[in-house]
């Protein structure tokens, strides 16, 4: 049991060091003026839906991507390939 602890610790650093070299690189080349096409989650006042483009995208990049007006007052549908795979609602008023 503790050596299956160990072995996941293990492999979850390797990938946040994975993660952190991609966005070093990433910056770095965008500095070096390289076209780094990042897709960006994609909110959609219409109907309150948020399309993010891969299951993977970070949480920051999803609320950064909803007018701060809107997720105050809206639930609002994160969705992925046609599918709603999270909702963000609106803060309790109790707390």
């Amino acid at each position: 049991m503790a050596n299956e602890q160990e072995t996941g610790a293990k492999i979850k650093e390797i990938l946040d060091r994975t993660r952190r070299l991609e966005t070093r690189l990433t910056s770095f080349m965008q500095s070096q003026g390289f076209d780094v096409r990042t897709e960006k989650p994609v909110f959609s006042t219409y109907d309150f839906t948020l399309t993010i483009p891969s299951m993977r995208t970070q949480l920051q990049d999803i609320i950064d991507a909803v007018p701060s007006e809107v997720m105050l007052t809206e639930e609002i549908e994160v969705i992925h390939k046609g599918e709603v795979v999270a909702m963000i609602y609106k803060p309790n008023e109790d707390d």
